[in-house]
């Protein structure tokens, strides 16, 4: 970037007095030089923390990238040392910019060492065209962005942290984000002073009823440009995510790590670029987020309607979507332990067929239920995102769910039933015993008709039970269209085809030869045929299916079905 460049950035600066333009690139920063980081410790002030150049680090940062290294001195630097949250913090050098302070050295350093991003490579953020990639030197880590929660259950945290921790982008406390002050949403009592470099600013994953947010400082200010973190968020290349102001309301030492306590503030922006020497927002843009809407009906309320966003990010917008859901879903049971949750919604595709969500969670399992609908909407997302056609454009997910505070589960018994009346073309009445969570019994009633043209003595099995225990009677057909699809459509309208665990499904089965190819299923082929899809010749990867469902009946329950019954029958002659 040449001076003239650096020059007209400096005469674009935002306020009324404009600061000197960035130092150029060919600036010689030699060890002993003094200087200067600009950042906020405590409300809105800008402080300047005194600090010394050590010399460069070079190919630091990863190839090409090298990081001026720094030692902060001064009685706030003994007292923070490199605080998460100063990532972005801009370092001066006689009244200039030259790069902005972004990695700490060590896991456990003695001293407020610390790398800083170079001016010129933090504004090549905005046109850079390859995403983050790792640090050359496994001693050079970036500065933590501390994450800030409003209104977030602790259950939440634990499971939204495993997900966030590889990204780097949270300060651990107990193996979960650090929750902000901000009383569940943004604060208007946030200064809304223009930004300028060493201001707190934030890049927000969810907005709405659920605020999930990480704070850096700003680097530099170009016009409506925004330049801060000097080191990558998600590192994902090109975003959109809300920006937001932020306030520091005290800087916390600690010896595992200072960190700034901060509230959100208003939106005033998006954060479009997400490079490897920093991230780039654009004031006053909305960033395009993924609406979500969840109708909560039982709990601790009649009906409410909770409506959040999420960043649209393929790895992450599943599991953001999960843990907002069950967010407000904790909300609703108050951490009770006996509780059912049912769901039902849509996932809404631009051009494509709708995916439905349905499910059904008891307490007794491996999760509490809440978080058991949470981790299954988050894996259909992950299904719909990691297609191996194209990327998806996802509209909208909208969700009605049921909470009971008490377990409702449901086991199979026993099958009662006339073997007599198994004849082609008549009913067969099915009377399912089922036992309760107290053992209390339930019985239900359910019919299957046997179709005309099933010749007598044919072997049939029947099954009674779970939807996913029947599926694996038939060999998991469902499972097979996903793996064999030759689109986005086929894959996605199998997806729809997953059966809720509330339903009571029965189901006659026969020895009838078929397929699953180019993400269909194909029943009763004659042997030839199916073996000829199944072979290597057809070139179609069909998978065979050695059973063929004659009849099937489905009852809904108020809770989840474990378990099956099955037996061999055979027809008798008309």
């Amino acid at each position: 970037m040449t001076g003239g460049r650096l020059l007209l950035l400096g005469s674009l600066l935002l306020g009324a007095a404009a600061e000197p333009p960035p130092a150029s690139p060919e600036t010689a920063v030699a060890a002993g030089t003094p200087g200067v980081v600009r950042t906020i410790l405590t409300g809105d002030r800008i402080e300047e923390i005194p600090l010394r150049f050590l010399g460069v680090y070079r190919g630091a940062a990863g190839p090409g990238h090298d990081l001026y290294l720094v030692r902060l001195e001064g009685e706030e630097a003994e007292r923070v040392g490199i605080a998460a949250g100063m990532s972005g913090s801009p370092v001066y050098v006689d009244g200039k910019v030259v790069g902005a302070l972004s990695y700490r050295m060590g896991a456990l350093p003695k001293e407020p060492v610390a790398g800083v991003t170079p001016i010129e490579d933090l504004l090549g953020a905005a046109r850079f065209s390859r995403p983050a990639a790792p640090a050359a030197d496994e001693n050079v880590v970036p500065i933590a962005t501390p994450l800030l929660v409003g209104g977030m259950v602790p259950a939440v945290r634990d499971y939204l942290a495993p997900a966030l921790a590889s990204y780097g982008i949270i300060q651990q406390s107990g193996g979960a984000p650090v929750a902000g002050v901000s009383g569940g949403g943004t604060s208007a009592a946030v200064p809304a002073a223009p930004l300028q470099p060493g201001s707190a600013v934030a890049a927000a994953l969810i907005r709405g009823d659920l605020e999930v947010a990480a704070v850096g400082t700003v680097a530099w200010v170009e016009g409506k440009g925004v330049f801060a973190f000097g080191h990558p968020f998600l590192g994902t290349g090109r975003v959109e995510m809300p920006m937001l102001r932020a306030e520091v309301v005290h800087t916390l030492a600690a010896l595992g790590g200072s960190v700034k306590l901060s509230n959100l503030g208003a939106e005033i922006g998006s954060i479009v670029e997400d490079r490897l020497t920093g991230i780039v927002g654009t004031l006053g843009t909305r960033a395009r987020m993924l609406p979500i809407v969840l109708h909560v009906h039982g709990g601790d309320y009649p009906q409410k309607d909770f409506r959040f966003e999420v960043v649209r990010q393929s790895e992450l917008t599943p599991v953001l979507t999960g843990a907002a859901l069950a967010n407000a879903l904790f909300l609703n049971t108050g951490y009770d332990e006996q509780a059912t949750v049912r769901a039902h919604g849509t996932l809404r595709l631009r051009g494509l067929p709708d995916v439905a969500l349905t499910g059904a969670y008891s307490s007794g399992g491996r999760l509490h239920p809440v978080l058991a609908a949470a981790s299954e909407i988050q894996r259909t997302l992950e299904l719909v995102y990691r297609n191996p056609f194209q990327p998806p454009e996802v509209e909208s997910v909208e969700l009605a769910v049921e909470v009971v505070r008490e377990r409702r589960r449901y086991g199979v018994d026993a099958v009662r039933y006339d073997r007599g009346t198994l004849r082609p073309g008549t009913t067969l009445t099915l009377r399912c015993a089922l036992r309760s969570f107290r053992d209390q019994p339930v019985e239900r009633t359910l019919t299957l008709r046997v179709p005309e043209g099933v010749p007598a003595g044919a072997p049939l099995t029947l099954i009674v039970g779970s939807p996913d225990a029947v599926a694996r009677a038939e060999g998991r057909p469902i499972q097979e269209r996903l793996r064999n699809a030759v689109d986005l459509a086929g894959y996605v309208r199998a997806l729809s085809g997953q059966g809720s665990a509330d339903t009571l499904t029965a189901a006659l089965l026969w020895s009838a030869p078929g397929a699953v190819a180019r993400g269909a299923r194909y029943d009763e082929l004659p042997g030839t045929v199916a073996r000829l899809l199944a072979s290597d010749a057809a070139g179609l990867g069909a998978t065979p299916l050695d059973r063929g469902v004659l009849a099937r009946a489905e009852e809904e329950m108020d809770g989840p079905v474990e378990g099956s019954y099955t037996a061999r029958l055979e027809v008798s002659a008309p």
